[in-house]
């Protein structure tokens, strides 16, 4: 689970379209996925266990997806997992994460040194 997909998806603002499904069961499938979304925040659960979760109908799930899509909440990466590879991967869009990504340069064949006080591996 990641909690900044989930705290993404409670501050999105959902799209009205005519004939599409109402902003509140839009906002509840996107949290469903946001609960399931890895760290990278993509997300594969299957649509019965959506329906599972939600306790929409199939139907509705599938049509709040393709929803979700247009709006540019999610996209379908094209990735098939599961037993049967069947089950759609999802990447959640716009998601800021907390991940600290550290930069190592120019260290080919140096001795770093990484148990030293420098590094906070040994005791001053």
């Amino acid at each position: 689970m990641s909690l900044d997909a989930t705290i993404w998806a409670w501050k999105t603002r959902q799209k009205k379209t005519i004939g599409g499904a109402s902003k509140p069961l839009k906002k509840l499938v996107l949290l469903a996925l946001a609960d399931r979304a890895a760290e990278d925040h993509s997300c594969f659960p299957s649509v019965s266990r959506l329906v599972d979760d939600t306790e929409m109908d199939r139907k509705t799930i599938l049509k709040i997806i393709d929803e979700l899509i247009f709006d540019g909440l999610i996209q379908d990466t094209g990735e098939r997992k599961g037993r049967t590879k069947q089950v759609k991967v999802y990447r959640l869009i716009g998601v800021n994460g907390r991940e600290i990504v550290l930069e190592i340069d120019n260290f080919e064949g140096e001795n770093i040194g990484l148990n030293s006080p420098k590094y906070g591996t040994v005791p001053n």
